[in-house]
């Protein structure tokens, strides 16, 4: 479960949340992890990433 992604103001808009979101999922996949969950903060973020609305975990869930 993710329960956010911070970056510092002056260094937004520069792929780094991208990037340590993808360094996390791929971390989880090495560990035979399958799913990724996080709240519906920030909803655009996530779903450019991948992830997407299931109402079964009531969470954006991203399939690894």
């Amino acid at each position: 479960f993710i329960d956010a992604v911070v970056v510092s103001s002056p260094i937004k808009n520069r792929r780094v949340g991208r990037a340590m979101l993808d360094e996390f999922c791929g971390r989880m996949a090495s560990q035979n992890v399958t799913i990724v969950l996080t709240h519906f903060f920030l909803p655009e973020f996530f779903l450019k990433a991948g992830f997407i609305s299931d109402k079964r975990w009531g969470a954006l869930v991203k399939y690894l």
